[in-house]
């Protein structure tokens, strides 16, 4: 695997290349998926670690001034091994209602978090599509980790949530 390869320690960016379509092929597919590594960021403290071992250290907020979308991007660092299979949440909720959100595959799945090392960090960009009527500033926004199997969210190491409030 030739991610394996990847210098451990080191801030890790995977994102898919743009789609392409040759004259005989009836549907578009990624052309391309690109690897970065490169030094991490100071480690202060991070907004919190959950029980897989993987703490979220950064979570910054902009808006695509072009869709209206909402782009957050998070930075992850493993502490111990994960070993397994998670996927990363992000919901913006409106009350006691989940009014949008982005769930899926660490890094969009390029860099799967069976392959994660300790001390490896990992930067990734989740869209969300907030209804007409809500912005950004006007939600709750909720961040954390889940089996994708069973759908179990993850705890906090401090047992006490199961999903992180970020701030835009």
């Amino acid at each position: 695997n030739a991610l394996a390869g990847l210098p451990q320690n080191a801030l890790i960016s995977a994102e898919r290349g743009p789609l392409y379509r040759g004259d005989l092929e009836p549907q578009p597919y990624v052309f391309y998926n690109w690897v970065r590594a490169q030094s991490p960021p100071s480690s202060g403290a991070p907004l919190g670690c959950f029980a897989g071992g993987i703490c979220l250290q950064s979570a910054a907020f902009s808006e695509n001034p072009q869709t209206g979308q909402t782009l957050i991007q998070l930075t992850w660092r493993a502490e111990t091994a994960p070993g397994q299979p998670f996927e990363a949440f992000v919901q913006a909720v409106s009350g006691a209602t989940v009014a949008a959100q982005n769930s899926g595959p660490l890094a969009d799945g390029l860099y799967p978090t069976p392959l994660w090392r300790p001390g490896d960090w990992v930067r990734e960009t989740r869209v969300v599509s907030l209804p007409a009527d809500l912005r950004a500033g006007e939600v709750r926004w909720l961040a954390g980790l889940l089996r994708p199997q069973t759908g179990e969210r993850l705890r906090l190491q401090t047992g006490r949530a199961d999903a992180l409030e970020l701030r835009p």
